[in-house]
């Protein structure tokens, strides 16, 4: 399902599609869409500021009028449009507006209600602390007569796999068909079983991976909607069936906010819990995030004593906070579970193929070559694996009887330093030059959307947001650096295949 911001506000209907010579679209000849209409709701701007930010939206909007309540979207805004908005902002204003909360509440009044009244240089985002903390909180009614099998979660027969039409999940589908004998259903959100299976092929075949799909079942369902939108009779035969389920589905978007992703990241993993306790006990390992660098295995009670919804940024993470806390909820009222957290994940060695499209790491360092500018921060370090790694680590541990009520970092044992992948880089032939983070926001700012870092702006143009303690004097890096040569330079040849960068 589409967020509200995606879907289409005005259609314009022609007789024909004009084409070029090569019978591709011809855009430039499509005609522009025209936003006369005047809001039923108008309210004219009522003060100086009001009237600052009503001309900034006609200036990007190209329209002419624009009221205090008017949906930006509506009037024929979408994410790149959204985007210039904010950057337009924080340049007359001196102010950071969040990207995620705009999507949420895309008027000008809502703006206005963010600004602090002893300064009028700064819109606040509003804190989802008291959400995050409420919840946290799940109740099960496990009944003692429930039946356990722990055999079964060391040698199961039946899996159930979310997220298996992601990257990861892919991968993981692979690993839990070579090394189990299990029958393994996949749940995976498609219009039909065709469609589904078209989506699981594809992905398989994207990352050239074995096609035996024998043991494979395929369940159509959502994971933000109460029992995954399943039918009662779906829902109990899977209760019945599943001995132990790998939770690895996720909506991944690092500029949303919690808001937006809790549904499937937070409501899908209470749906998952309530399944893991009907019935019959199941294992539920689930497949987090690393957002701190915790290098032990850790019980889940210290493991919880460690986590704190207050060094938490972005929506993403804090969903990721959330659904674990619910995980270690559920384990003290007797759900066999065990939390993985998988740091950056790269392709496989032989390979390289990854979805680079989803790595923010990859668009930055894009958006730095075309920029031929890099931060020069020093405190910021990369933990990258193959995915081979990854997947490997979690089944074998997941596997043994005593991995259960425990957090299990994937880490690599070498860290990858920011001004050390700068380095590397310039010597395959790039060009890249370290500067300050205050220069290299200001260039920032002379970019557009055809660099890649453009969607990503609002992340970085924060005067605070600096990933890291900058050196802002000579700047000195150690040639002897330890990273995995080969994983970087399988990734990069990757990329440059792709034409994704370019030397």
């Amino acid at each position: 399902m589409l967020p509200e911001y995606m879907i289409p506000r005005y259609f314009i209907y022609l007789d024909r599609i004009p084409l070029t010579n090569n019978g591709k679209i011809d855009k430039k000849a499509l005609p522009e869409a025209e936003f006369k209409k005047k809001s039923k709701n108008y309210i004219a701007p009522r003060n100086q500021l009001e009237k600052e930010l009503c001309k900034i939206w006609v200036e990007i909007l190209k329209v002419k009028e624009v009221g205090i309540n008017d949906n930006f979207f509506t009037l024929g805004g979408h994410s790149i449009s959204a985007t210039r908005l904010v950057i337009k902002i924080h340049k007359e204003f001196n102010t950071n507006v969040s990207l995620g909360n705009f999507f949420e509440k895309p008027t000008i009044s809502s703006l206005i209600k963010g600004i602090k009244k002893d300064n009028k240089n700064y819109i606040q985002v509003p804190s989802p602390t008291a959400s995050l903390l409420k919840d946290t909180n799940i109740k099960l009614h496990i009944s003692k007569k429930i039946l356990k099998h722990k055999e079964l979660y060391t040698q199961p027969k039946s899996i159930l796999l979310t997220g298996a039409t992601g990257f990861l999940g892919i991968h993981l589908l692979q690993n839990l068909i070579t090394n189990t004998d299990a029958k393994i259903y996949c749940l995976i959100r498609a219009d039909d079983t065709n469609a589904a299976q078209n989506k699981l092929i594809g992905q398989i075949k994207r990352y050239c991976l074995n096609e035996n799909l024998n043991r494979i079942e395929i369940v159509l369902g959502d994971l933000s909607y109460k029992r995954f939108s399943l039918t009662k009779q779906q829902y109990n035969m899977l209760c019945k069936e599943i001995d132990v389920i790998y939770h690895c589905g996720a909506l991944v978007h690092h500029i949303y906010d919690y808001q937006k992703l809790k549904p499937t990241n937070v409501n899908g993993t209470v749906e998952l819990i309530k399944l893991a306790s009907s019935n019959k006990l199941k294992a539920l390992h689930y497949i987090s995030t690393s957002t701190t660098r915790i290098n032990t295995i850790q019980e889940f009670e210290d493991y919880e004593k460690s986590l704190s919804y207050e060094n938490i940024d972005g929506g993403y993470e804090q969903s990721k906070f959330v659904a674990e806390k619910l995980i270690i909820t559920a384990a003290k009222q007797g759900i066999f579970a065990t939390i993985f957290r998988p740091s950056h994940i790269l392709g496989s060695y032989k390979t390289g193929i990854l979805p680079v499209e989803r790595y923010h790491i990859f668009m930055l360092i894009k958006g730095c070559i075309e920029l031929g500018y890099a931060p020069n921060w020093h405190n910021k370090y990369y933990d990258m694996l193959s995915v081979d790694n990854v997947t490997n680590s979690i089944i074998t541990i997941s596997l043994k009887q005593d991995s259960f009520g425990k957090s299990f970092p994937i880490i690599s044992p070498k860290l990858l330093k920011w001004q050390d992948l700068i380095l590397w880089l310039n010597k395959q032939g790039y060009n890249i030059s370290l500067i300050s983070s205050n220069l290299w926001q200001e260039k920032l700012k002379t970019i557009d959307e055809n660099n890649a870092l453009f969607p990503l702006l609002s992340l970085y143009l924060g005067g605070d947001n600096k990933e890291g303690q900058e050196e802002d004097n000579n700047i000195i890096i150690d040639d002897n650096f330890d990273i995995d040569i080969q994983l970087l330079e399988k990734t990069f040849s990757y990329l440059n295949s792709i034409k994704f960068i370019t030397r």
